[in-house]
């Protein structure tokens, strides 16, 4: 849904928000439950969000330019470069 909302900008409205991690998110929803908006399970624990999606796949990497199609896996890439492209 921050994608379809917020496209390119997700990881950005996320953050200002304080959302870094699917645990976050679980907070949100246990802060919800406590305050009666939610209900809850006995089986329902805020650690089912800890093994949630990694936010940089899932908010980052769709937005990647491709690689050049001139790079091949036995192009170096320099530090800085690289760092463009991981967390």
């Amino acid at each position: 849904m921050a994608l379809r909302e917020f496209g390119p900008m997700a990881p950005t409205v996320l953050h200002y928000w304080g959302i870094r991690s699917c645990r976050d998110i679980g907070e949100m929803v246990f802060s919800l439950v406590e305050a009666g908006a939610f209900g809850r399970t006995e089986n329902d624990r805020i650690d089912d969000f800890e093994s949630g999606f990694d936010f940089h796949e899932a908010f980052v990497v769709p937005f990647l330019p491709p690689p050049p199609e001139s790079m091949t896996t036995a192009d170096p890439v320099s530090g800085d470069q690289q760092a463009l492209f991981t967390k």
